[in-house]
């Protein structure tokens, strides 16, 4: 159950929201991962009976699991509001990077305790080697997507930081018009909206 979490539900969510583009998007990344939290939690519960019975507590696998639940009990808090500073501010905020970098290194840590997981139960042969398969190939699929995702998103950077200066520029004005007590009309840019035009007009001003 641990397995299909940490090569299914985990990294079919974390694809998702990097190739994908789809109204709704953030919130199907959501409930896969949420599922996905769901299938390792009863893992782990059972994992720990095993582990407290076998006195294995003190091996690296259940401490890896202890410290992977730890991680995903707090990523679902950090999800909604790495959504709701997106959401504000545009770009990605402390608690952004805090939240991406947990659950990369979470699905990557959880691949590789699944394996450890086989070897502290003795397991050899065909299931050792269909899991090595299945979670070289998901994980392979895992990075591409955040490499394709980060490079999506820097070619991406330039309209959106446009797009916030305009916003920012619209405030300002706004807000300079009721200071001083009138009407303030907010400056419209030339055809084409260049970027250049907010700059000089702000080393102006």
């Amino acid at each position: 159950m641990a397995s299909l979490a940490f090569l299914v539900f985990f990294p079919v969510g974390g694809i998702l929201i990097r190739v994908a583009s789809f109204t709704g998007l953030v919130w199907i990344h959501a409930v896969v991962q949420v599922l996905g939290f769901l299938v390792y939690c009863v893992a782990f519960g059972i994992g720990i009976w095993i582990a407290i019975n076998g006195q294995y507590l003190t091996r690296a696998h259940p401490i890896i699991g202890i410290v992977l639940l730890i991680i995903l009990v707090v990523q679902p808090l950090g999800g909604l509001l790495h959504h709701r500073a997106f959401k504000k501010y545009g770009r990605r905020t402390t608690v952004s990077f805090a939240h991406i970098g947990l659950g990369r290194a979470a699905i990557i840590l959880g691949i590789i305790n699944g394996g450890l997981g086989l070897q502290l139960a003795g397991e050899k042969g065909s299931y050792v080697i269909a899991y090595a398969v299945v979670a070289a190939v998901m994980g392979f699929l895992y990075l591409a997507s955040i490499v394709y995702g980060e490079r999506k998103r820097a070619k991406r950077a330039p309209s959106l930081d446009y797009q916030r200066g305009q916003k920012e520029q619209v405030r300002h004005y706004e807000s300079s018009g009721r200071s001083h007590g009138a009407a303030y009309e907010v400056p419209q840019p030339p055809r084409g909206g260049s970027r250049e035009y907010y700059s000089k007009r702000d080393s102006r001003h």
